[in-house]
């Protein structure tokens, strides 16, 4: 998108465009930040992103701790010792700099810090959503990927590292009070992780697409997803420096968060987290594997959704079948495995991991009923 080179706020809280990043001091004075723990991983510090964003705090003579203990696929104890040093260092807000993960791990923290206990409290099966209020410190999100959304979603997913287990934690006070999306940043991406993010970008913008909660608005955020996706993907992978082919999968990652905050998800995200939270597997590489079998599970009820998500993308495509076919060659042509044994998954891992999947809040929105030999079934051809 020709227009994503240059700065535009959004419809909520926030900046996109090439160089946005320059106006963080500004926006985190204008939120009332003093002294803001920026959660990152050591990526972010390495490649020298968390120093820019502190000399640009500091010029705006903003002071700020950095606690950059991340990894993917948080757990319960990475956030509960955030929350520790957050207090001991005396922070008052939160600035999560990287993807998905240190986003979902900023927003629990923060949950954690003003409301107390453990992350584990706040697992939506377990009556978390009550627990967090309105009084959430500020903060703000730094995408450096082009994949979650989560600067948009009011939801994190969290690994239980004793379990294995991944689980949700949803409330509408976890959103961001304000999203700083510039795509110069997310050309650190190499291309394996852009590929990854991006399908992740295409199965939030797919399921969202074809859960049973419709919603119209939704679907015109979708199928602009779906176009920039098709028009993007592959040259954000094979030249990482194309700033309009970041823009348009940072628009396309933005779009489809909003979109499937307001619809939910459905049983490829209930396949993934389980792949994700007991085998490390990356979450969109997890979404992308297990798509294309969901898409054939789903297709009697849904198949023509498909088919337009599948031509959105300029992919040629006349069956539901046709469009998993489409999905599992663009993963391909991108770099991804397109089976479970590619990432190390066997035979007898299927039966737990169709327990895990069975348990997962997202099943509920699926377009079709998936019993646990349904799950079971899809990993089984998924294999």
């Amino acid at each position: 998108m020709s227009n994503g080179i240059t700065n535009i706020s959004l419809g909520f809280d926030g900046q996109f465009g090439v160089g946005s990043i320059e106006n963080i001091g500004r926006q985190a004075g204008g939120l009332g930040m003093k002294k803001p723990l920026i959660v990152c991983d050591p990526t972010m510090v390495r490649l020298g992103i968390v120093g820019r964003v502190r000399d640009l705090l500091s010029k705006a003579g903003i002071g700020a701790e950095v606690y950059d203990q991340c990894v993917e696929n948080p757990r319960i104890q990475d956030i509960d010792r955030g929350a520790a040093f957050f207090k001991t260092a005396g922070c008052d807000s939160l600035i999560a700099i990287g993807g998905g993960s240190p986003m979902d791990q900023a927003k629990v923290l923060g949950a954690v810090v003003r409301f107390g206990g453990s992350a584990a409290d706040y697992n939506v099966l377990k009556g978390g959503a009550a627990k967090i209020g309105r009084d959430m410190p500020p903060t703000i999100a730094v995408p450096t990927t082009s994949g979650t959304g989560s600067e948009a979603t009011r939801a994190a997913v969290i690994t239980d590292p004793e379990t294995k287990v991944k689980f949700v934690v949803i409330s509408p006070f976890l959103r961001f009070t304000m999203a700083i999306l510039d795509p110069e940043l997310t050309k650190t991406m190499p291309p394996k992780v852009t590929a990854a993010t991006g399908f992740d970008v295409l199965v939030h913008a797919i399921e969202s697409y074809v859960v049973k909660t419709y919603n119209p608005v939704a679907d015109g955020l979708n199928r602009t997803s779906f176009e920039l996706v098709g028009k993007s993907l592959k040259t954000a992978v094979a030249k990482g420096d194309n700033l309009e082919a970041r823009s348009d999968m940072a628009m396309a990652s933005l779009l489809a968060g909003i979109a499937f905050s307001m619809t939910g998800l459905g049983a490829v995200h209930a396949l993934a987290h389980p792949l994700g939270g007991a085998f490390g597997v990356p979450h969109g590489m997890a979404n992308s594997l297990m798509l294309p079998h969901v898409m054939r599970h789903n297709a009697a009820a849904v198949g023509a959704r498909y088919v337009e998500a599948a031509r959105y993308m300029g992919l040629k495509a006349s069956t539901a079948d046709a469009a998993a076919e489409a999905v599992t060659a663009l993963a391909r042509d991108v770099g991804l495995p397109t089976s479970l044994r590619d990432v190390g998954i066997c035979e007898a891992d299927l039966a737990q991991l169709a327990k895990d999947a069975s348990r997962d809040v997202s099943l509920g929105r699926n377009p079709v009923p998936c019993t646990e030999a349904d799950l079971l079934a899809m990993y089984q051809k998924a294999l």
